[in-house]
């Protein structure tokens, strides 16, 4: 999504319909803050929750801290709280010469009706226009999946990706007698939906420790 120099302009670009949803949230009474490791702990409740919440494998504190660190004063985080202080949703932005992109980004659905996701991209888009950042990437989505609607409201221009995973130890042993479909793409399909509605009913506590065993070893 190409951007332009400031927050202002960037706001009146947007159809009424949007804007009365970011307007909704600051109605509600949420707040923003963007910090950066100072807010990781917020961040990662929050984060967490969510990945629980959608059958996913969480990434551990200590791996998000370590991406804080390395990118320094490139990586932002911001949190969006209710009136009454809870985070609600959390996200990371990573600051490149062109682009701002966003990894990660996550809001917990029992406050989905205040609309803290529309606030928390709006603080990061703010922040890029107010900034001079030229452009603003939304990671990948699905066509036609909710996330993909979501970033296109705001004016977003998809780009397509090639994506494939590639075994080499695999490949090099059994791959060049078998079709490269077969070698590069093995079937997942009936596995994932069966690991993601285990990793749903964990305790919290039981997720992120399982998040934390085995994230890294997981493409996706």
């Amino acid at each position: 999504m190409s951007l332009p120099n400031s927050s202002d302009k960037l706001l009146s670009s947007f159809k009424a319909k949007l804007r009365s949803q970011i307007n909704k949230a600051y109605k509600n009474g949420l707040t923003s803050i963007i910090g950066s490791a100072n807010l990781l702990n917020d961040f990662y409740s929050v984060f967490s929750e969510n990945m629980r919440d959608l059958g996913s494998p969480v990434h551990s504190r200590k791996w998000i801290l370590s991406i804080l660190k390395a990118y320094a004063n490139k990586a932002h985080v911001s949190v969006v709280y209710m009136p009454d202080g809870q985070p609600a949703a959390a996200g990371i932005i990573l600051c490149h010469p062109k682009v701002v992109s966003i990894p990660w980004a996550s809001s917990l659905r029992r406050f989905n009706t205040s609309n803290p996701n529309m606030m928390l991209y709006w603080s990061f888009l703010k922040f890029a226009a107010d900034n001079d950042y030229p452009a603003f990437d939304f990671g990948r989505s699905t066509p036609g999946e909710s996330t993909f609607r979501f970033k296109k409201q705001w004016g977003a221009e998809p780009e397509g990706l090639h994506w494939a995973d590639f075994n080499a130890t695999e490949f090099l042993i059994g791959g060049l007698n078998r079709p490269a479909t077969e070698a590069l793409t093995p079937d997942h399909g009936k596995i994932r939906p069966l690991a993601e509605s285990v990793i749903q009913r964990m305790p919290l506590s039981f997720s992120k420790a399982f998040g934390n065993m085995t994230r890294k070893y997981i493409t996706l």
